[in-house]
């Protein structure tokens, strides 16, 4: 839920459309309640409520277009109200009016997470290919990495002064609906993130055995929604896993638990607490396994082999089916068909894991990313469903289960 803006009975709608409240849609893309006396424009509360529950279904079967509609219903009405001075956009509302990006002064705000923003910052580039002037406002810990990228231009920290003008506000999650994106139009090129020559040049990870498959490992989500986190000992199949090396890229109030792994799983965390140093330690592991959040995004933006073990019923982000993300065409998804029971997944990604070892035993880092990269990616069509339940193909690279 976005910290600051979402009150108690955003919360309570949040989890009546996904169990666990972890589909943040209502303070993501468009918020639907108001503390105030015009929280509701042109629809009663059940229209409003049928709305996002539509939106969800639509955005998890890859149906981008009917979301955008859902959204339309909320967002014209509070258009015209505003125009009239009716409706007053609140905190916890779309920051995005309407108001044309072309030519404009545009101001992108981060106010979600970080993942969020890893995600959505793709969108920035566009942006400044069609308006005059853009301003970037991110998160200070993604600052170095970010700000490190050219095409991005002007960023500044969310704790700086905002100075200057702007035609047009908008969150950095509001960009796709702003392009009315689809699952076949979404910008998927990486990596559009790259730490500076100078940062790759640190010593976060050392030269290490070439002989081996060097994988980093997240196991915790964050304390918000602890349903997306694997207990560390589920993943006790990865110790039959000869030819594997395993890095601890955890972080937070879990970090501690590598000692207590049930296999051997080296400390990385002390290294990579700045997201500039996880980014350059990424760069030099040969796969990232990890659950739902930061670092997920991190490594796709940087297109980096990933590995993402999702939550039963996951975040409307990874869609509801398959193992592809149209997001990242280098990550591979491992769903959780049971709830809370993570043996399953555990299981298929130690197989994943073993297959991969094999095809890669005794090659060098250049060659293993090589090998880690190929075999799951293929360029084969994605089927997404439209909302009268019709079944089309688009053309994102594919991973495939194997």
């Amino acid at each position: 839920m976005l910290p600051g803006r979402a009150d108690r009975r955003e919360g309570e709608l949040c989890r009546t459309v996904e169990d666990g409240g972890d589909v943040d849609l209502a303070a993501n893309w468009f918020a639907v309640w108001s503390a105030g006396s015009n929280q509701l424009v042109g629809m009663n509360e059940r229209e409003l409520e049928g709305a996002v529950v539509r939106w969800t279904a639509a955005m998890r079967r890859g149906d981008f277009p009917q979301a955008w509609r859902e959204t339309d219903r909320i967002e014209l009405p509070r258009r015209h109200a505003g125009a009239s001075g009716i409706f007053v956009r609140g905190r916890q509302h779309l920051l995005w009016d309407g108001t044309p990006i072309d030519g404009g002064r545009v101001l992108i705000r981060c106010d979600h997470g970080l993942g969020d923003t890893l995600q959505f910052i793709r969108y920035v580039p566009l942006v400044r290919a069609r308006a005059r002037e853009v301003m970037t406002r991110i998160q200070s810990p993604l600052m170095p990495l970010v700000g490190a990228c050219g095409s991005f231009g002007r960023i500044i920290a969310d704790d700086a002064p905002l100075t200057g003008d702007f035609d047009v506000q908008i969150e950095v999650m509001e960009l796709p609906y702003a392009f009315r994106s689809t699952v076949a139009t979404l910008p998927r090129d990486v990596p559009y993130l790259a730490p500076p020559a100078a940062a790759r040049d640190g010593a976060v990870l050392s030269r290490r055995d070439e002989a081996a498959l060097h994988v980093g490992l997240v196991w915790a989500a964050g304390e918000w929604d602890r349903s997306r986190s694997v207990p560390l000992e589920c993943l006790a199949p990865l110790a039959r896993m000869p030819g594997a090396c395993f890095y601890s890229l955890q972080q937070g109030s879990h970090r501690a638990e590598w000692r207590h792994a049930p296999f051997p799983l080296k400390p990385l965390s002390h290294k990579t607490e700045a997201i500039m140093d996880a980014a350059t330690a990424m760069l030099k592991l040969d796969l990232i396994i990890t659950v739902d959040g930061m670092t997920a995004h991190l490594a796709g933006a940087l297109g980096r082999p990933v590995w993402l073990m999702l939550k039963h019923e996951p975040d409307w982000r990874w869609l509801e089916h398959g193992a592809e993300s149209p997001w990242y065409p280098t990550m591979r998804l491992f769903r959780n068909d049971r709830p809370g029971d993570w043996s399953e997944v555990a299981k298929r990604v130690a197989e994943a894991l073993a297959s991969l070892v094999a095809r890669s035993g005794g090659l060098a880092g250049g060659q293993m990313a090589d090998v880690v990269d190929e075999p799951h990616l293929r360029p084969r069509r994605l089927r997404v469903e439209d909302a009268d339940g019709r079944r089309r193909n688009i053309e994102p690279f594919e991973v495939i289960e194997r």
